[in-house]
């Protein structure tokens, strides 16, 4: 290639990289200069339009991403959506792509008595301030509020929270507000396509706890705060809550058709699991955490309630068994 077809071709490479659209060769034709010229500014006018349209679009979004999000969470709790569908809009929402922790629900019944006396201006602004209150308790722990059709209150979240969190949030509600509301706590399982069966146990496990007595309400939250401590007992339970050990274990049978001590064993168990699969905690760390004062018992109460061991369980029960304090 001779020097003029090698400037040539650097010229052309060049016009390439700066987006050259036309060219023109001399002497020109004014006639059609001034079509390249028209077709140019045409183009340049289309470009700023679509810009101008992204831009305009891009706002909208902005604008209802709280909509967004809300149609999108309803759509996730009715399994309406494939788990690639959801890790798109979870995406596309700008919300954390992994699986959440946990699930809540939170009712107020004068919503669905039919005897309120408030107006729906009132109901409005008494289910946005319990929204707002349960996202202060929150604090920077991620989590997305939405309500559904019929006005209950729910939440995703993504961070680990504590089994107290409902119990707080009914009695903030109840020292601020004046308020009696139902709140239920959900494991969210370990997949984003298992949130939204989630989302519906917590629907009804909260609808189920209104008809609860006082004193199991009570009760249940008393467990969820205190599970951890190894000298809680049926006896020191009924003490706090100022009744008779044979009335509360009565009653708790009746009314969630497990004695004392199982509904101790279950959410120590829950918090248990959810230890040995996120964390690297040895075994008798997370007995120690969950309320047993011995390994041992520990390893026994897991094996006996799962079928497996601690280690089993968090190398996801094929292999064989260990000893437990790794």
């Amino acid at each position: 290639m001779g020097s003029a077809g090698h400037d040539e071709f650097e010229y052309a490479r060049e016009a390439i990289r700066l987006g050259v659209q036309e060219y023109v060769l001399k002497p020109t034709n004014p006639g059609e200069l001034t079509q390249i010229m028209t077709r140019v500014r045409d183009r340049l006018e289309r470009e700023a339009k679509l810009s101008a349209y992204l831009d305009a679009a891009a706002l909208q979004i902005r604008k209802n991403l709280p909509l967004l999000r809300e149609r999108f969470c309803l759509e996730w709790m009715e399994g309406a959506l494939s788990r690639e569908e959801i890790a798109e809009q979870l995406q596309f929402l700008q919300l954390p792509g992994h699986s959440p922790e946990s699930v809540m629900a939170i009712r107020w019944p004068e919503l669905d008595t039919g005897q309120s006396l408030r107006n729906e201006s009132e109901r409005q602004l008494m289910l946005f301030a319990i929204e707002n209150m349960t996202s202060e308790l929150l604090g920077e722990t991620g989590h997305l509020i939405f309500r559904d059709a019929a006005g209950l209150i729910l939440v995703v979240i993504w961070d680990d929270v504590p089994p107290e969190l409902a119990s707080k949030i009914e009695q903030a509600v109840q020292h601020y507000l004046k308020l009696t509301v139902q709140v239920h706590l959900e494991p969210a399982g370990q997949d984003i396509a298992d949130v939204g069966a989630a989302l519906r146990r917590a629907r009804s496990a909260v609808s189920r706890e209104a008809r609860l007595s006082p004193i199991v309400r009570r009760a249940r939250a008393l467990i969820r705060e205190r599970y951890a401590d190894p000298e809680l007992s049926l006896e020191a339970a009924a003490a706090e809550l100022r009744v008779s050990p044979v009335y509360l274990s009565r009653i708790l049978k009746q009314e969630l058709g497990a004695p004392f001590v199982s509904l101790v064993t279950m959410m120590r168990m829950e918090k248990a699991t959810r230890l040995l699969t996120g964390t690297d905690l040895a075994i008798h760390e997370i007995a120690e955490s969950v309320g047993y004062v011995s390994q041992h018992y520990f390893s026994t109460a897991f094996k006996k309630m799962f079928g497996v061991s601690p280690n089993q369980y968090r190398n996801g029960g094929t292999e064989a068994d260990e000893p437990d304090d790794r």
